[in-house]
């Protein structure tokens, strides 16, 4: 009896293979690409900039 086996990847599977190269953590990373989808070019510095950037725009843009 032979398995097959799916290479099914989810996004938390990909974040866990890079969060040793990252120096944010997720909400940072979060904030930033929200902040790259309107035009501005902030990079979030530290995770409590990324945290509190991530909670405005959330509530200005309405992305979940």
């Amino acid at each position: 009896m032979s398995t097959v086996t799916s290479d099914k990847r989810t996004r938390r599977d990909n974040f866990a293979e890079t969060r040793p190269f990252l120096d944010h953590g997720p909400t940072a990373i979060g904030a930033t690409l929200r902040v790259r989808v309107l035009g501005m070019s902030f990079l979030p510095v530290e995770d409590s900039v990324g945290l509190q950037l991530d909670h405005r725009l959330t509530a200005i843009v309405g992305l979940p």
